[in-house]
């Protein structure tokens, strides 16, 4: 009896440690900007219709996905990226998606650590609309600044799926680096 319950505890750790430490097999390089994530080894880059992301990657079903986006502000070379972070707010990222012509409600907001660059994490709500649909999604991402850069790393997937995509989504923000 103490070796199936031995057994089962063991199954349901070994469980548990994959669920927290999904494959990331595979790494998203962006040379010229030294961007560079990893993603599970079943997921692809995906087409956008509207090419506003450096890059997505999706899952084959395209419930869960990740979107780098970068760009360029000469006024961020005057503060470090530790001010950067630090004074950032939840109305700022409220304010951005807002001018996008979205929603978002912050669930989860602060300052953290990438790649040992200082950098914003926050988790929100929104409502994705496409064409004639609209459903509820629920977003995870970081925000850091190196110069004049700010490179955000956004996951969503839709609100019914989370709870279980997001060990994996944390993940893949967890693995952002910026090698230059």
């Amino acid at each position: 009896m103490k070796k199936i319950i031995c057994m089962v505890i063991s199954l349901l750790v070994a469980g548990v440690s994959h669920a927290e430490q999904p494959d990331l097999g595979k790494i998203y390089v962006d040379s010229a900007t030294g961007v560079a994530f990893n993603f599970p080894s079943s997921w692809a880059v995906r087409q956008q219709r509207t090419n506003a992301f450096q890059v997505m990657v999706a899952n084959q079903r395209g419930l869960e996905s990740c979107m780098l986006t970068s760009g360029h502000q000469a006024d961020l070379r005057k503060i470090t990226s530790d001010q950067f972070a630090n004074s950032l707010r939840p109305s700022d990222v409220v304010a951005l998606f807002k001018q996008g012509g979205s929603d978002l409600s912050i669930v989860d907001f602060r300052a953290t650590k990438i790649g040992n660059r200082p950098a914003v994490y926050y988790e929100g709500r929104s409502i994705y609309q496409s064409l004639n649909s609209r459903f509820p999604i629920q977003t995870v991402a970081v925000i850091l600044k190196l110069d004049d850069r700010i490179f955000t790393l956004g996951c969503l997937t839709h609100e019914s799926a989370f709870a279980e995509a997001k060990p994996t989504l944390l993940n893949i923000l967890k693995s952002l680096t910026i090698r230059l």
